[in-house]
Formats: structure tokens, sequence, C-alpha cells
């Protein structure tokens, strides 16, 4: 799901009781598609807070 403030998006997912992980962004590149835990990720928006750049998943 693409939303214009995933702090925002990934707060009402949490209060809806659905397990969703903290808010990173990307170290490495591809590191968004490696598992929850994996090295790359990083905690917190990206950075210059690009399009595209700041993830949040369902775990």
């Amino acid at each position: 799901m693409i939303v214009s403030d995933i702090d925002a998006a990934r707060d009402e997912l949490a209060a809806l009781w659905a397990k969703v992980s903290e808010v990173f962004h990307a170290g490495t590149p591809g590191a968004q598609f490696q598992p929850d835990g994996a090295s790359g990720r990083v905690h917190g928006l990206a950075p210059d807070h690009a399009s595209y750049g700041s993830f949040a998943t369902l775990v």
C-alpha cells in the first residue's frame, strides 16, 4: 500500500491490532525486501524523505 504519511498509517494499523514493523529505510540496496531483522534496514524515515524511501511491513 502506498501512503502519504507512513507514521500515521503504521500507527493506525497497530491500533487495529495488526502486527506491523517499525518504520525503516534501506541502508543498502534491496534491504527493504529482506526479512525483518536482516542487516541493511535502518530504523526511521529515509533521511531525504524521498517518495518510496520509507517502509513498514506486516509481520
